[in-house]
């Protein structure tokens, strides 16, 4: 029989292999972004998305772009100040979210794993997104 001694090294020895190994993490859970919820308020003549910066710090893009890409896609004047978006013009809060959700899908969403982690990089005139979970390579089209 094997001494007790003997036994108790090797479970301890086994204890330490397993707290070795690295937990599994599914490959969407690697990859996933938390963004969070828009902070809407309507004032008299403008809407304030007050939690901008942060949401666009998670989608890892540079305000000033997003603040430009937004004002063309919509066609009126938009503002940062403080870390709130300020659009110069009452917009109703459903409205904000669905432009906010097409910039994500146009500027930030792969199209092909339609996974958050991407960078934008200028190739001459063209904008391309480049996937970094799968690797796709595409080209920005404005609507």
């Amino acid at each position: 029989m094997t001494d007790p001694e003997e036994i108790q090294a090797y479970l301890q020895m086994v204890d330490r292999g397993l707290e070795s190994i690295p937990t599994y993490q599914p490959e969407e859970e690697r990859h996933r972004i938390d963004l969070p919820e828009l902070e809407i308020h309507l004032s008299r003549n403008k809407t304030i998305v007050q939690n901008f910066e942060l949401y666009v710090s998670r989608l890892r893009r540079e305000p000033k772009e997003v603040l430009s890409d937004l004002s063309r896609m919509i066609g009126f004047r938009l503002l940062i100040q403080q870390g709130s978006l300020i659009l110069l013009t009452q917009i109703d809060e459903l409205r904000v979210m669905q432009l906010i959700d097409e910039y994500v899908t146009i500027f930030v969403r792969c199209p092909t794993c339609e996974k958050l982690d991407t960078v934008l990089r200028r190739e001459g005139s063209q904008r391309l997104l480049l996937c970094e979970v799968c690797g796709t390579e595409s080209r920005i089209r404005l609507p």
